[in-house]
């Protein structure tokens, strides 16, 4: 299994917590697997990772596939669907299972700083940035794993 780090609007990562999401969209190919599991960094005005999920399948697909495979589980409108991806053709779904929000989001600043409420993190990563995108989980960010 695999840990990446994606960063998520808050709105979307709400629809993921309560249900109403369970896909979320790339318009890079992800290479993730069944398993793997799905880090949430709610990008700003938020900036914490707020959770988890699994990922339960991923596929490459055009999207127009995409969009009669996933518009009753995405959260999205046609029209947000189709600004998203612009004028791609193709684009990445990720089906999602067994999301997790955590009850004490873990702060940009906590990362930096190496605390979280009364916990240390050790060490910390004053230069912690969050992806723009998506990434895979570092070695040296592996010791918050069990605050999640």
């Amino acid at each position: 299994m695999q840990n990446f780090i994606f960063s998520i609007k808050l709105k979307y990562c709400e629809q993921i917590f309560n249900g109403d999401k369970t896909v979320e969209f790339r318009r890079t190919q992800v290479r993730i697997a069944s398993g793997d599991r799905i880090i949430i960094y709610a990008s700003s005005p938020i900036k914490a990772i707020v959770g988890s999920a699994i990922v339960e399948k991923s596929a490459w697909l055009s999207t127009t596939s995409l969009w009669k495979a996933t518009n009753q589980i995405c959260g999205l409108s046609q029209q947000d669907f189709l600004n998203y991806f612009g004028d791609r053709t193709h684009g990445c779904g990720i089906w999602l299972q067994n999301p997790c929000k955590i009850l004490n989001p873990i702060w940009l600043e906590a990362l930096r700083c190496g605390t979280i409420e009364t916990a240390r993190l050790h060490p910390a990563i004053p230069s912690w940035m969050p992806p723009q995108n998506f990434r895979r989980l570092k070695d040296e960010e592996k010791h918050i794993l069990p605050f999640l």
